[in-house]
């Protein structure tokens, strides 16, 4: 009952009350409180969210000025007698009773543990300074300038990283700022190995002197200073001597023999020898198409000729090569018409040419003073038809003998040796000389390519860039005595002053023009170089050399252009090298000049071509255009470029320029020792890597992307040996002394090469004579001018062709022609012909069974003044 009694009922009129006067009314009044508080806890919130990630994105943001380092109390000697006195002595380090976020960020590990290590290269207590911990630091600079990034500003990249990653503008905004960062690290990390590079490159070189003995130094000094290819070739087989180094020449079975097949090679020397034995053209035939082939069994191999001090192979290359020329001219002479006649005959022949000579002389000389004209006629009728006209057939004079019609059997060989010249011509190639640019340096081509002239291996095909098609043009517009009497020190120092303006007059062209240097006064200096306004087809005609230059264009995406007398005949070569050397800055882009058909020069339209500059950007060495262009299998490349020349280091040797450890022998001829050699390749390589990546990635600057990814070597490379005060005369014009250094050194830097081009050019004009022989017995006229000017090099076809000049000229009726100098010309007449020359054109004749490029006419046998005029 007390229970019952002590509990009260509530009903719902209570509840209602007990909220409507009291619960509602406290809460009511307490909601500005509240909100008061939410929204300052909310801004807290924000603020110290935006204030974390801030310092998250910039760490270098935070306020670590406030922290000290702590003083770690010595715990030995103390007991703590909780857990938690112990982290309040060790973690709180303003000891206000609290561990902070802070304190716990800030915690230094190595005082409260010091047996944690970090990890590092231990040095020496003794060895001290900021030298010592960069040396140290150097092999992994990548990876610490990756942690300097990431700790500088390492959520910044993250969130730029994301914004990439979206599609849009932000993934547009984002690469054009990471390009910046990416092209700056790359370009700290080659500079770094750059500097490390030149140290080892100066190490070789030091221990290269100090491990050779005074004797070999005289002889390199000597060698050095030589004029001729024989006083250095002498000299050179002097120093191999001396170094025992004849012997590698005379044997197989050396430490490099494994690369090559010389057992292959022996092979065919003794199958050429048993064709020639047993008179088997089919067998020689065989042997022959793989001889023929280019670099066959690697004994045109630019390591081959890197052994020697005087360039020169194993003696069973040289072997080898003699072979396949004697077989050539073997193939040849069975298959000549004229083998057939006995010796007998062979003399009737040569006195009844005489015979006939003889009196053409003495009816010119009837024709040109006799006053009858009823006379003259009759005269020239009868000695037409005596020298063989209209039927094309010549009657011997003191016999009535006809040579006797080849059999079936020999015309078959015959054809089977004429086809199988033209595919062996077509599979080894044509050669080209590939002058580079370099500014003042270019001037070393200058000694290249006198000693190439010298010892008659320089290819007539040329093809220059900047620098290098100057030297190119002065090759291509002049004969060889012209070459010899203008490429002087003395004459050229008086031409090279494209460098002449002074400074203050350059910041004016610069302020007015936009670049330091005036197009028309550089076409103006390099009109004695190109002969004028001479264009690239009347060069060609004049010399018989096709002159090839680079130009890059103005449009990124395009490709580089080589100019020549096949793709642009009417141009003229000196607008073409100044776009050639149009260096951005230096020059503005050119637009090439082409002269018409009345001898004025003119501008192309604007709208008619584009613009070009510096051939070097794009390509320097345009090897890819020459053998699609002319059928080019072997380059031989001078190189001059100031940023290239350093770089061309090989670890075993050049051509004539052996490695001087272990005598030259083998894999262990590492030049430096191994160690420095891989550093030097890993060095070299990474920085081209990283160009590569540049280029690739689209983040280099301007025109640099290709300056250093481009190949720059050919089947093999002339370099100068260049010296450090060459930098500081690339924009300077050069004096006689300077000019005197670059012919001599450049000579020297040739004739290290010219044992490897005589060897692969004894192939090369052997093919070219046996087949000019052939067509000129076939009176073929799809013969090329190649083979042409290699028949008249021959002396017994020399004769030959002044009896075919006879005869042509009196079929035409211009029997004046062969009068001596004493006798009355008529002008007129010569001036008629003269005129008919100039009416070639050039055709384009295809084999069946090879490259046969562009067909032009002979050389003309005037000088160029008068076409000109």
């Amino acid at each position: 009952m007390k229970r019952e009694k002590s509990e009260k009922t509530v009903n719902a009129e209570e509840i209602y009350d007990y909220y409507r006067h009291d619960l509602i009314p406290a809460l009511t009044s307490s909601l500005p409180l509240l909100m008061g508080k939410m929204r300052n806890d909310t801004s807290s919130f924000v603020y110290n969210s935006l204030r974390g990630m801030m310092h998250l994105l910039i760490p270098f943001t935070r306020d670590d000025f406030e922290w000290h380092p702590p003083h770690v109390p010595n715990v030995a000697s103390e007991a703590y007698g909780n857990v938690t006195q112990f982290l309040l002595s060790h973690l709180d380090t303003n000891a206000d009773g609290h561990i902070s976020t802070s304190e716990l960020i800030h915690l230094n590990l190595e005082q409260h543990f010091p047996q944690i290590q970090r990890p590092n290269f231990h040095v020496p207590s003794g060895y001290t300074g900021p030298l010592i911990s960069r040396l140290t630091s150097w092999p992994l600079i990548d990876w610490n300038l990756a942690t300097l990034l990431w700790r500088s500003c390492g959520g910044l990249l993250i969130l730029i990283i994301i914004a990439s990653i979206i599609p849009g503008r932000l993934h547009e905004w984002s690469g054009r700022i990471l390009r910046w960062p990416v092209l700056a690290l790359t370009y700290l990390t080659i500079a770094s190995e750059l500097v490390v590079y030149i140290i080892v490159r100066l190490l070789i070189k030091t221990f290269e002197y100090m491990f050779s003995t005074k004797k070999h130094r005289d002889l390199r000094m000597r060698l050095n200073q030589a004029t001729t290819y024989q006083e250095w070739s002498h000299l050179a087989k002097k120093l191999d001597f001396s170094q025992s180094r004849d012997r590698w020449i005379h044997s197989i079975d050396d430490d490099s023999s494994y690369k090559y097949n010389w057992s292959f090679i022996n092979e065919l020397i003794a199958d050429m020898r048993e064709a020639r034995s047993k008179d088997d053209i089919m067998l020689a035939l065989v042997v022959l198409q793989q001889c023929t082939r280019k670099n066959v069994g690697g004994i045109m191999n630019e390591d081959l000729f890197s052994f020697t001090n005087s360039g020169e192979p194993k003696a069973i290359v040289r072997e080898f090569v003699d072979e396949v020329v004697k077989t050539l001219h073997w193939l040849t002479n069975l298959c000549k018409k004229s083998s057939a006649k006995s010796s007998d005959e062979s003399t009737k022949v040569e006195k009844c040419h005489q015979e006939l000579n003889h009196a053409i002389n003495v009816a010119q000389a009837f024709i040109e003073h006799t006053p009858l004209h009823h006379v003259v006629e009759p005269v020239q009728w009868a000695l037409h038809h005596v020298a063989g006209g209209g039927n094309g057939k010549a009657k011997s004079i003191t016999t009535n003998e006809e040579p006797l019609p080849p059999t079936s059997k020999e015309v078959k060989d015959r054809e089977q040796v004429t086809t199988f010249l033209k595919r062996a011509r077509a599979s080894y190639g044509r050669t080209a000389l590939c002058l580079s640019g370099g500014a003042m340096m270019g001037c070393y081509h200058f000694g290249h390519v006198m000693a190439l002239l010298d010892e008659g291996v320089l290819p007539h095909i040329i093809s220059g860039t900047s620098a290098g098609s100057v030297i190119a043009a002065i090759l291509c517009t002049r004969t060889d005595e012209e070459i010899r009497r203008d490429m002087r020190a003395e004459i050229l120092v008086n031409k090279l002053t494209c460098f002449s303006k002074s400074w203050p007059d350059r910041f004016k062209n610069v302020y007015e023009n936009g670049c330091l240097f005036d197009q028309k006064d550089w076409l103006n200096l390099i009109g004695w170089f190109t002969c004028g306004n001479m264009t690239f087809e009347e060069a060609y005609r004049k010399t018989g050399r096709i002159l090839c230059i680079t130009l890059s264009s103005t449009t990124k995406k395009a490709p580089p252009v080589l100019v020549n007398y096949i793709t642009a005949p009417n141009v003229t070569i000196c607008s073409a090298i100044i776009a050639s050397a149009a260096v951005p800055g230096f020059i503005k882009p050119v637009v090439l000049q082409k002269k018409g058909a009345d001898g004025v020069v003119r501008d192309q339209a604007a709208n008619k071509d584009e613009a070009y500059w510096d051939g070097s950007i794009d390509q320097d060495i345009p090897t890819s255009g020459l053998a699609e262009m002319f059928n080019c299998q072997f380059f031989l490349t001078a190189q001059c470029n100031p940023h290239v020349v350093p770089f061309f280091h090989s670890s075993k040797g050049c051509v004539g320029q052996p490695s001087r450890w272990v005598r030259g022998q083998g894999d262990k001829a590492w030049r430096g020792g191994f160690l420095l050699a891989a550093v030097e390749l890993y060095l070299k390589n990474d920085m081209r890597s990283k160009f590569h990546f540049l280029n690739d990635m689209e983040a280099a600057v301007g025109f640099t992307s290709t300056m250093m990814t481009q190949i720059f070597h050919g089947s093999t490379t002339i370099v100068p040996n260049i010296s450090v005060s060459d930098y500081f005369c690339l924009f300077s014009n050069p004096t006689q002394p300077y000019l005197e250094k670059c012919f001599q050194v450049g000579k020297v830097a040739a004739f290290k090469h010219c044992e490897m081009m005589k060897l692969h050019y004894s192939i090369s004009n052997a093919l070219d004579e046996c087949l000019a022989i052939l067509e000129n017995e076939d009176d073929s006229t799809t013969r090329t001018r190649r083979r042409v000017c290699q028949l008249a090099k021959m002396q017994y076809f020399q004769e030959m062709n002044k009896l075919e000049d006879a005869k042509s000229q009196l079929q035409n009726g211009k029997a004046y022609a062969l009068n001596t100098s004493n006798l009355p010309q008529d002008l007129s007449l010569h001036e008629q012909s003269s005129s008919h020359s100039l009416s070639t054109h050039s055709t384009h004749v295809e084999d069946e069974f090879g490259f046969e490029g562009v067909q032009m006419d002979p050389p003309l046998k005037r000088p160029f003044s008068k076409i000109s005029t």
